[in-house]
């Protein structure tokens, strides 16, 4: 089994179960991902420096940092309205973990994990395809 999540500030010293651990890991990952990108924006928007003239710049396509900052909001919305779904996405996405590994740590069948992970996936991208 694969355990690529990094470390988690402030951990208990003994966690109820492999389940806590990896919900918590990957609310830790979506977090140091989502803080990394405000910080990269929020450079990328000045921070001190003097404007340009906008002739003289050109424009790339959308940042992936905004990309993330648009994959969390909708992560949020997710979690209100399907939070198992949620938590799907959150183990993939922020911790790499496969389908086989998420059914046996949430107790569930893998096709049960495979088809909220598709329902999940459709639901993020019409949300983020959306706010574009």
């Amino acid at each position: 089994m694969r355990h690529g999540c990094g470390w988690i500030r402030s951990a208990p010293t003994q966690w109820r179960d492999q389940a806590q651990f990896f919900a918590a890991a990957s609310e830790a990952m979506r977090r140091i991902l989502v803080e990394r990108a405000r910080r990269r924006l929020a450079a990328k928007r000045g921070a001190g420096e003097q404007p340009l003239d906008i002739a003289e710049i050109e424009i790339p396509e959308p940042p992936t940092d905004e990309r993330v900052l648009a994959i969390h909001e909708a992560l949020a919305e997710l979690e209100a309205a399907h939070p198992e779904q949620a938590e799907i996405v959150k183990l993939r996405f922020f911790c790499g973990m496969g389908n086989e590994e998420i059914a046996s740590m949430m107790e569930m069948n893998e096709k049960t994990v495979r088809r909220h992970w598709n329902q999940a996936k459709l639901w993020l991208f019409q949300k983020i395809q959306g706010a574009s």
